[in-house]
């Protein structure tokens, strides 16, 4: 089973794996969406045999995660570490409209109740 704290990391991971594939090894409906463009019609129809493209918008939406989390990512890294005596949630809490994405990993991971089994 997959650890679900590192699911970004395996999605990330699947993506780079699919992208770099060459297209003529890939299973035909991902030679659709990530294969060549033979025509920009934007039709979700393939001329060939009529099969739906239904991967083609996942794929472009994919790529426009990636890179709203490489900017948020890079951005953050050039931040001044927060002072620690601050409260972590409230110092999220202001930067949540400059870093909707990681603001909100944050809130999750930090809002977890610290205790211990005894």
């Amino acid at each position: 089973m997959k650890d679900p704290n590192n699911i970004s990391a395996y999605y990330n991971k699947s993506i780079r794996e699919i992208k770099n594939t060459p297209p003529n090894k890939l299973p035909a409906p991902l030679v659709m969406a990530v294969g060549e463009d033979k025509e920009s019609d934007d039709s979700p129809f393939d001329d060939d045999d009529d099969c739906i493209n239904i991967f083609a918008p996942f794929a472009q939406k994919s790529a426009n995660i990636t890179e709203a989390w490489k900017t948020e990512i890079i951005n953050y890294t050039k931040l001044d570490q927060a002072p620690v005596d601050v409260d972590i949630l409230e110092w999220w809490k202001t930067l949540e409209n400059s870093f909707k994405n990681l603001s909100r990993m944050a809130k999750d991971i930090f809002s977890i109740c610290n205790f211990s089994a005894i």
